[in-house]
């Protein structure tokens, strides 16, 4: 242990993909298409054309709030995935099907 560092526990806050908005997914590595956290069109967040008084629209189930809401069913789905130890699919599972790195053609000089 280094003098002055304190290792706490992890707490288990679930992951969400910034970029796609999917949960158990990073965006760290993500390819997927951008999907806005008010609105779920593809854009950055920051871009986002609808107006603030608008509701907004989840990326994850389609509800009326954004797709960072706790309170999303889908987030509901992953909590009780997590705390039954169920390994259902979820979105995130079937977007990590989708973003196997491709291999580069190999092209040959004649």
């Amino acid at each position: 242990m280094m003098p002055g560092i304190i290792i706490e526990a992890w707490r288990g806050k679930k992951g969400q993909c910034h970029r796609w908005q999917k949960f158990r997914h990073s965006s760290h590595n993500c390819y997927r298409e951008q999907a806005c956290v008010r609105c779920g069109e593809p854009h950055r967040a920051g871009d986002c054309p609808r107006p603030r008084e608008e509701p907004a629209t989840c990326a994850n189930c389609g509800g009326a709030h954004p797709a960072n809401f706790q309170s999303c069913p889908v987030f509901k789905k992953e909590i009780r995935n997590k705390r039954d130890g169920s390994m259902a699919e979820t979105f995130a599972d079937r977007g990590r099907r989708g973003t196997a790195p491709i291999a580069p053609a190999i092209v040959e000089d004649s």
